[in-house]
């Protein structure tokens, strides 16, 4: 965008360097006919003035075609701001959905390794919000006897916060759990509802179906899975695979 900006500023200059020209050079032929002397009566000079007057329309025509290219290149100036402006507007967004997915990524990261330390990521607690498998719905873990077995089938799943503005929101020991989880926080939480993000859920716990893998080729590992839609296989290869040389090397 700078360097977009930086020749639209010489395009202008060319431009404003072009039209001072041609004001320069008629302001000068107009000097020199003027300049002549006045023509015998009678004799065939008589027509200079004419002349002079033709000449000067001639060069104030080309003048004001130059003028006319300098509106032209003015007007493609503005759409190129306009569609920096567009660009810049986008980019913009683009940023804050980013900050918006890796400030969500730390939250239920942050939720999920706390369920884990307490041992307590494959059962539901007493407050908790559960979210049924394919399913972005979500229901209340006390208001189902048998949630408890429904987690332990996979049927549904515990879910971990998006922090934001309003939202649905876990009760006592899940959210007693969560609120230490996100302990030093506040700044975050309090930046996610001040940008108008409603607070969310997500699934804690991502079942991988018909897992299969084959060696090939001596050190070619092949993998196969399903995958429930808007999940990731990157997800599941970082948990399956341990790697030693940095990712930036390739």
């Amino acid at each position: 965008v700078a360097e977009v900006e930086q020749e639209n500023q010489q395009l202008q200059l060319i431009i404003t360097r072009c039209e001072d020209h041609m004001q320069q050079h008629l302001d000068a032929e107009k000097q020199l006919l003027e300049s002549r002397p006045a023509p015998a009566e009678g004799s065939e000079s008589g027509g200079a003035p004419q002349r002079v007057a033709a000449a000067a329309q001639a060069l104030q025509w080309v003048l004001q075609g130059k003028k006319n290219e300098v509106k032209r290149a003015q007007a493609s100036l503005a759409l190129v701001r306009a569609d920096e402006s567009s660009e810049l507007a986008r980019l913009e967004a683009l940023k804050k959905q980013h900050a918006k997915e890796l400030a969500d990524a730390e939250a239920a990261e942050r939720a999920l390794a706390e369920r884990v330390r307490e041992g307590v990521w494959d059962r539901p607690l007493e407050g908790d919000i559960l979210q049924p498998r394919d399913s972005r719905g979500l229901f209340e873990a006390d208001q189902d006897a048998s949630a408890g077995a429904r987690v332990a089938a996979g049927e549904v799943h515990p879910t971990a916060p998006l922090p934001g503005k309003a939202g649905m929101a876990s009760s006592a020991a899940c959210r007693q759990l969560e609120a230490r989880a996100l302990s030093g926080c506040d700044a975050l939480v309090e930046a996610l509802a001040g940008e108008g993000v409603d607070a969310a859920r997500r699934a804690t716990r991502l079942p991988v179906n018909g897992l299969q893998w084959a060696w090939s080729e001596g050190d070619v590992l092949t993998l196969g899975f399903d995958l429930p839609t808007g999940a990731f296989a990157t997800t599941v290869l970082a948990e399956l695979v341990e790697t030693h040389t940095p990712v930036n090397d390739n």
